[in-house]
């Protein structure tokens, strides 16, 4: 088994974390949330609804973002059957995977739960 260190895991994959909390903001924004410290979710929040959406925020935002991007760089690859792909195909798919692997809700983001 491979082993990676973790401050190359966080290397390889900033741009997940950044558009996972992007993800956290903007559906702060979205309910119109205040965000005066973080803690996403309480059970004993009267707007569970409000909560929940945040919460959640980074599946749907990373998930949307991860298949644009991914998709994106995949179809001159396997549906044009491209031979000579440009640098850029894997800059998307490194992009996408990368935000893709951070959707599910971090430790901190469960902790308030």
């Amino acid at each position: 088994m491979l082993f990676f260190p973790g401050w190359l895991i966080a290397m390889a994959t900033f741009p997940g974390v950044v558009t996972h909390e992007i993800a956290h903001r903007f559906f702060c924004d979205l309910t119109g949330t205040s965000v005066y410290k973080i803690c996403y979710f309480q059970r004993r929040n009267p707007s569970l609804q409000a909560s929940f959406l945040i919460s959640i925020g980074p599946l749907i935002v990373n998930t949307l973002f991860c298949s644009l991007l991914a998709f994106s760089a995949m179809i001159p690859v396997y549906v044009l059957k491209a031979r000579d792909v440009n640098l850029i195909f894997y800059a998307l798919l490194w992009v996408g995977f990368s935000i893709g692997m951070d959707a599910f809700p971090s430790n901190q983001d469960l902790a308030a739960c």
